[in-house]
């Protein structure tokens, strides 16, 4: 398929872009300016239009200019050999998306056209915060790789959502909860299988990473659940697991056992990250994940990934931070928003833009 990038950007309302527009290097494109400038909103807007939501949680009514009433996003992108465009407009209460003018059915049609990682200061969750920031990186990345997990996690979270009700509202059907129980055994195994191969082909690529930021430290990732060889056997395990849970489901009122409850255990020579690693090894581990995951989003979909880097080099040390960077470039196009250029050589082939009253200017 060849490389996937974006090739230009036009913003009109949204966040505090009035009316601007850029062209993008197929590279690394650097994006300086003062905080509060834009810099973050920017690679917003590129997440937005490849996932349908923003990296930040953000309700559409913050994404809206003040005293505007909706905003657009159109981008060029190349991809598969050809140029392409996607597009959305959105007001507080209703999403349009388009590909090549074409108006979509929902948001989740564009998720997997453009692999898109995003790093920023709230990721460092991913390392060493709560387990729901982990399992979102593993939804995040199987649901652009994989649509059939996509489809499983969206159903399996509207069966769980279903489910969680039915307990807190004291439901006592038995033959209900049954049903729905064993719909979450269902798609749960392949969630779990799925998530099993994901961590598999993370790990190394994980590794590799963080010694060559860190320059020797070694990272090991382990998946909570059992390693089993079939989605058959993750089912059959999670069934009893079920079982095992019936009488503490009914009195806490939700369900207690599926990949929801999962987690990542990650270590650094040996050592919890989360109760041992320092800011700067937090922040090198949470990379050197999110460069794994752009790396296999490459190998699943035979195209470039798409890196948006926000603030990466706070806490790193100018090597760190240099030998980062030359991980991230090679076959992907990459973002990159910096309060103020670095002290180590940036690539020579790159694009440079200042972002500042609302508009992208490139400097020549």
């Amino acid at each position: 398929m060849g490389m996937a990038y974006f090739t230009g950007i036009n913003l009109d309302a949204f966040r505090n872009f009035t009316r601007t527009a850029a062209s993008f290097h197929p590279g690394c494109n650097v994006f300086c300016g003062k905080n509060g400038a834009g810099k973050t909103n920017l690679l917003e807007a590129l997440y937005f239009l490849s996932l349908g939501k923003s990296q930040r949680h953000s309700p559409l009514k913050d994404l809206v200019m003040h005293s505007k009433t909706q905003f657009s996003i159109k981008a060029e992108y190349f991809a598969s050999g050809a140029a392409h465009e996607a597009a959305a407009t959105c007001s507080e209460t209703e999403r349009s998306f388009f590909l090549d003018k074409n108006r979509l059915p929902s948001a989740a049609d564009l998720v997997g056209v453009l692999p898109v990682v995003s790093f920023a200061s709230e990721d460092l969750l991913l390392a060493a915060g709560l387990p729901a920031e982990r399992r979102r990186f593993m939804n995040i990345l199987l649901s652009q790789s994989d649509k059939i997990y996509f489809l499983c996690i969206r159903q399996y979270n509207k069966t769980l959502q279903q489910r969680n009700a039915y307990l807190k509202n004291n439901g006592s059907n038995a033959r209900y909860l049954a049903v729905l129980r064993d719909l979450l055994v269902e798609l749960g195994g392949e969630i779990r299988f799925k998530q099993q191969g994901l961590i598999e082909n993370l790990i190394p690529q994980a590794r590799a990473a963080l010694t060559r930021i860190s320059g020797g430290e070694k990272l090991d990732i382990e998946h909570s659940a059992a390693a089993l060889a079939t989605a058959g056997e993750h089912r059959k395990r999670m069934a009893e697991e079920s079982l095992q849970c019936q009488a503490r489901e009914t009195a806490l009122k939700k369900s207690l056992f599926g990949p929801h409850r999962d987690d990542l255990r990650i270590s650094i020579n040996g050592r919890d990250v989360r109760r041992f690693a320092s800011a700067g090894q937090i922040r090198s581990v949470s990379l050197a994940l999110k460069l794994a995951g752009v790396r296999y989003l490459r190998e699943k979909q035979d195209s470039g990934g798409i890196l948006l880097l926000d603030d990466i080099f706070s806490e790193l040390d100018d090597e760190r931070s240099e030998r980062l960077l030359e991980c991230a470039l090679p076959e992907n196009q990459v973002f990159l928003a910096l309060p103020k250029c670095p002290a180590f050589a940036l690539p020579q082939d790159r694009a440079e833009f200042n972002i500042a009253a609302g508009a992208i200017r490139p400097l020549v």
